[in-house]
């Protein structure tokens, strides 16, 4: 019985042939067509294989070919292959080479009755003499597969002071990459009488399970006529040994242009079946049979069982509800946490689980843990996505702060990390100190419920998690540094709930620095710290100073974290923000109290990179602070002696900050400086703002301030200010009106820039973005400057596409004083074209400052966000 899926393929090969192909060839095609039927035996466990190879040619002339190439094959052990391909040959000036490359799909369904899907491309070099070829070939989609009928199961376990990896018994088939190359040689004399080659070809493929399958193949091509090749072959290689095979196929020209004009398809055949005619002419080879592995290679092997060590013997393990005090293995884990630094394991790289017996999560009181470089802490909290190992309880580590004097941080934090530790499925909780870090190249701490740190009734200044870093420049120069916190619940901890600090000291050179912080829910953190530029959820600083700078990269990403005031259990007190972020890289630093500089220094190529993606902030409530209440606060500073090549790249993607009594996003005092009389190139602040939902903030929805510094006109070149803002919502922003009335901290946006330098160019971009309700302006931009080549301000229809489709309405009702659109500087004119502004009629008496200066023509005559 024909399988399904082998029917459909050769259906739609059919198809194509039938219906498309001969359109084209006849009106392309100055070659007959080559149909090639024919079949290899194989000796021994070898398969017999049948198939049929179409060349079709599609487009070229006499010395030239484009064709189509399908094949489909069949064999005796129930597999089946198809191939569809295009290929194209070009014969030399001289007649003296042939040139071609083809490109392949090929399917197979194993003798298994596994369907594997492969794409291959190939190279080709033919003349008279000597032919050489190259196939690469690439499996994509599910390459590996169990076979029915295998003993046990493969699995990962824990064993002794090991997590293993079982793969008992196992027969795998899997189809393999790999690539093949051929050399052929014309044999003289007989080849006077019959076209004779001899071919030798290396092939090497990529097997995971099993030896690779590299070796060699030999091939004999016998042409008695031009019409029948038979073929000799023997291949050796180093998992299947010796195989023999034997066989040919006809080449039977077969003419469409005679076949619709009712003439014989077949004209000429005769002389293709002469005997003696020698070799052929080399264009007549522009039609030859590609050359290429006839199957997808699939090998089966792993019949033997294996056990691989994934962590060898380098594992402790604790569970509380052991009787004995336990000696640090699987089956006799120890009861005690304490017991784990007195193991011999408890090494660089060691592993620590912590589990337990039951349902019940276990706690583990007066918790102090310190970890050595490269550790993994893993609770059984966190089910291991690749190992399917842990889930279930938390382990509770319970520091044991309850109030009182200590002498330090650490000592009273329940784990103290180490150089690129992980940290995962854990309640961690009652330490001064959460987790606390300092001078530490990297960690990874994850999938934690981080709570109690210290307690709300007990606040100091601590947090959840606490990483202060204080590095020499040398320490770190040529490094990569990752700082990853990620699916955190890090709740109702005394003070911050992630405080997170890099500082370096001296001339840093090849620095790559990333702060991620991912999925985490924070909220309930009491923020009585006593640094106000650290009473946040998430406190995030990098600090450079003391030297030159030359390449580095601080790319901070906040993506998917949900922040709040308040949670299921608790509020946090009045103090708080959401997220803030301070960037500082200031080679060059003035001491005020000294009144001189007292470090110069230069950048060479730095960058801020900062992603705010899929974030929630809400409810946060504000006191007199400045700012306070903020869902995202940054200040970001490169201040040097010259700069050359600063880019601070800021992306706020699908956030909702909203309902917050401080603003939706503050970046403040973000400037690019350099001494009075020196240069900045290269230099560049830029914003995308997209799909943000900025609303019912109590203070101005998107506020920020950019500020370049340099005593003269002529110091820029290649610098600019740009701000794209697409498809947000700013919508009733700055109700609480906190400062005076018509305060700018409470319009919709409000950019300024302080700068008269016109040398930096200025972008202003809007498209699609909902601004209404906002109790300041709308959108409020003060750019000092006077060269209108400067600026580009486009809210449609102008110089930088902007497509419009704005809303301005309903801002600033409360005051005459206050626009929709507020422009604060008469030396250049702003694009504003397709946008609705209330009303059909277009902007009215009011809605704008400077109307004169604002193109507003063409007005849409429905809110298209109704």
């Amino acid at each position: 019985m024909i399988r399904r899926g082998r029917s459909r393929i050769i259906c739609l090969i059919a198809v194509f042939v039938v219906f498309f192909v001969p359109g084209l060839a006849l009106a392309w095609a100055p070659q007959p067509m080559q149909i090639r039927p024919g079949f290899m035996a194989g000796s021994g466990d070898a398969p017999t294989d049948v198939y049929l190879d179409l060349l079709i040619p599609l487009a070229g002339d006499k010395n030239s070919i484009f064709f189509f190439n399908p094949n489909v094959r069949f064999d005796d052990n129930d597999g089946d292959e198809q191939n569809i391909g295009f290929g194209y040959r070009q014969l030399t000036a001289n007649g003296q080479l042939i040139l071609g490359a083809n490109a392949y799909f090929d399917t197979m369904l194993s003798e298994a009755d596994y369907r594997y899907r492969q794409w291959g491309v190939g190279a080709e070099l033919l003349s008279q003499w000597v032919d050489l070829r190259f196939n690469y070939y690439d499996v994509f989609g599910d390459d590996t597969h169990l076979l029915p009928g295998s003993v046990g199961e493969e699995g990962y376990y824990f064993s002794g002071n090991s997590l293993l990896l079982a793969m008992p018994g196992q027969l795998v088939e899997q189809a393999l990459d790999g690539y093949d190359a051929e050399i052929s040689f014309l044999v003289p004399f007989i080849s006077e009488v019959m076209e004779t080659r001899l071919a030798a070809a290396y092939f090497a493929y990529d097997a995971e399970y099993a030896d690779d399958p590299d070796g060699w193949r030999g091939r004999l091509d016998l042409r008695p006529v031009r019409a029948l090749n038979l073929t000799a072959e023997y291949s050796d290689d180093d998992l299947r040994g010796g195989e023999t095979f034997v066989g040919g196929y006809l080449e039977l020209p077969f003419s469409l242009e005679n076949l619709f004009a009712g003439k014989n398809p077949f004209a000429g055949i005769g002389q293709a079946f002469a005997f003696g005619t020698g070799t052929r002419q080399l264009a007549e080879r522009l039609t030859d049979k590609v050359i290429r592995d006839r199957h997808i290679v699939a090998v089966t092997s792993g019949s033997t069982g294996e056990i691989v060590p994934v962590v060898d013997d380098a594992m402790i393990f604790v569970n509380q509800d052991n009787e004995d005090s336990g000696e640090g293995t699987y089956e006799n884990p120890y009861a005690s946490l304490d017991s784990v630094p007195g193991d011999a394991r408890y090494l660089d790289g060691s592993w620590i689980y912590i589990f337990s017996s039951d349902d019940v999560a276990d706690t583990y009181a007066d918790a102090h843990l310190t970890l050595l470089d490269d550790m993994v802490l893993w609770g059984q909290g966190y089910e291991h996505p690749v190992y399917g190992l842990g889930g279930g309880v938390m382990p509770i580590l319970d520091g044991g702060y309850s109030g009182g004097d200590f002498e330090n941080y650490a000592d009273e934090s329940v784990i103290i990390l180490a150089d690129n530790n992980e940290v995962m499925g854990l309640t961690i909780q009652n330490g001064v100190e959460g987790i606390y870090g300092s001078i530490i190249l990297g960690t990874n701490i994850h999938d934690n419920l981080i709570r109690w740190n210290p307690s709300p009734e007990q606040p100091v200044d601590a947090s959840g998690i606490h990483i202060s870093n204080l590095f020499a420049a040398d320490d770190i120069n040529g490094m990569t540094l990752d700082f990853l916190i990620s699916d955190n619940r890090i709740i109702d901890n005394g003070s911050v709930g992630i405080y997170l600090v890099n500082e370096v000291d001296g001339a840093v050179t090849d620095v790559t620095l990333n702060n991620t912080l991912s999925g985490n829910t924070l909220y309930g953190n009491f923020n009585s710290s006593s640094d106000n530029n650290a009473n946040a959820n998430v406190y995030v600083s990098n600090y450079v100073h003391g030297g030159d700078v030359t390449n580095l990269m601080i790319n901070n990403t906040f993506s998917g974290n949900t922040i709040s005031q308040c949670g299921e259990e608790s509020c946090s007190n009045s103090v708080d923000f959401g997220i803030k972020l301070y960037n500082r890289i200031t080679p060059r630093y003035y001491d005020p109290g000294l009144n001189e500089t007292v470090s110069d220094g230069s950048i060479n190529n730095a960058q801020f990179n900062n992603l705010f993606e899929h974030n929630t902030i809400t409810g946060l409530e504000a006191d007199d602070i400045y700012y306070s209440g903020t869902a995202v606060y940054m200040i970001q500073m490169m201040d040097a002696e010259t700069i050359d090549g600063a880019f601070s790249n800021n992306t706020f993607s699908e956030n909702t900050f909203s309902n917050n009594d401080g603003a939706g996003i503050v970046s403040d005092q973000n400037s690019i400086r350099a001494a009075s009389t020196s240069t900045v190139t290269d230099s560049h602040q830029i914003w995308n703002i997209d799909d943000n939902s900025i609303q019912n903030n109590g203070m101005v929805g998107f506020y920020a301030n950019n500020d370049y510094f340099s005593g003269d006109e002529d110091s820029f070149t290649d610098c600019s200010t740009e701000f794209y803002f697409r498809n947000n919502r700013v919508t009733g922003n700055g109700s609480l009106n906190i400062g005076s009335t018509g305060d700018s901290r409470t319009d919709g946006i409000y950019l300024y820039t302080d700068t008269s330098r016109d040398r930096i160019s200025r972008i202003f971009f809007m498209e699609g973005n909902l601004v209404a309700g906002n109790a300041g302006d709308g959108v409020d931009y003060y750019w000092n400057g006077s060269d209108p080549a400067s600026i580009q301000v486009d809210f449609g229809g102008g110089s930088l596409g902007s497509l419009g489709g704005n809303a301005f309405y309903d801002n600033g009702t409360s005051l005459a004083s206050l626009y929709d659109i507020e422009q604060d500087d008469s030396y250049f004119t702003t694009s504003a074209l397709y946008n609705w502004w209330g009303q059909a009629s277009g902007f009215v008496d009011g809605q704008v400052h400077y109307p004169a200066l604002i193109d507003a023509s063409s007005p849409l005559t429905s809110d298209p966000f109704q």
